[in-house]
């Protein structure tokens, strides 16, 4: 049996999805909470399960589209608390790159997109984990993990 080889369609497939960690931002010792730790996150109250079912909800037929709106609509809710939900925010950042690009593969392309997209789903409760420990920390002014990821553009 031959091996199939990858269409050279998109010479870039799968490098787009991905930024440099160049752009993650430039270390501070401290930067001040803009808020108070969110409600959500001090109750602990916040989960990712409501949103995890959402974004899966949205992917399901690979609805590349849907996946980007609900996304973005996350992240338009979470610009209210910029100091909290840094890694939940980088996961749907990043969904949102990859559903973008997605749009324009292959069927034989999307096969990797769309292992990744879930994988990044899968992974939001890993995520929400991370912010609910960090968010005490952050209301102090340490930017943990905050400064540790790069924003994610939607595009280039």
């Amino acid at each position: 049996m031959a091996k199939k080889k990858l269409s050279k369609e998109h010479p870039k497939f799968f490098c787009q999805e991905f930024v440099s960690m160049d752009e993650t931002p430039d270390f501070q010792k401290f930067i001040p909470a803009t808020t108070a730790i969110p409600d959500e996150l001090k109750d602990k109250t916040y989960t990712s399960t409501d949103l995890r079912r959402r974004l899966k909800d949205a992917f399901k037929g690979e609805n590349y589209q849907e996946l980007l709106v609900q996304a973005e609509k996350e992240l338009k809710r979470l610009e209210e608390t910029p100091s909290y939900f840094c890694v939940t925010r980088h996961f749907l950042e990043s969904i949102a790159r990859a559903s973008y690009y997605a749009q324009n593969y292959n069927q034989e392309q999307r096969v990797i997109s769309n292992l990744y997209i879930k994988m990044q789903i899968f992974g939001m409760r890993a995520a929400s984990v991370l912010d609910e420990k960090a968010a005490p920390l952050q209301e102090k002014g340490i930017a943990i993990l905050c400064q540790d990821i790069p924003k994610i553009p939607l595009h280039e």
